[in-house]
């Protein structure tokens, strides 16, 4: 999946209370936000998705496969991805229903818990625009 499928999928889940321009704002700011943090040294959690973080590879001795020469490789940082345990479960499923596998990103986040109000972050988005607020405020995820 490329980032204009990712702006598509989450515009599709969205519309037509966001535009697809304006859901290609957010992917491109929460990535941006993502490579800053991990660049400074921070590490992000997401609950129910997973943990970027940073690691610290030390100096070490490999060897050329082709040649069998010995070459030192230097210490270097490297970001990290881990799974949460609820994405894991999701990813390790026997099968998927076609109408789960229809459902996509909308079904991930309706059943994102959020800790903040208590249910997902789609029903709070619900409730938000049923209540005439704008659609991304408040605590908890943004979408």
């Amino acid at each position: 999946m490329t980032k204009a499928d990712l702006v598509e999928r989450v515009a599709d889940t969205v519309r037509p209370r966001v535009t697809k321009k304006d859901c290609g704002l957010v992917v491109e700011a929460f990535l941006a936000s993502v490579q800053d943090a991990l660049v400074g040294g921070d590490g992000i959690e997401i609950r129910g998705f997973g943990t970027f973080k940073v690691r610290r590879r030390t100096a070490r001795t490999a060897r050329n496969p082709r040649t069998g020469e010995l070459v030192e490789v230097p210490p270097r940082i490297a970001p990290v991805f881990q799974p949460s345990r609820l994405f894991l479960d999701r990813m390790n499923r026997p099968t998927v229903s076609a109408e789960e596998a229809e459902r996509g990103v909308s079904d991930f986040l309706c059943k994102w818990p959020s800790h903040s109000y208590g249910h997902s972050a789609l029903e709070h988005d619900r409730q938000v625009v049923q209540g005439g607020g704008p659609v991304l405020n408040g605590p908890g995820p943004a979408l």
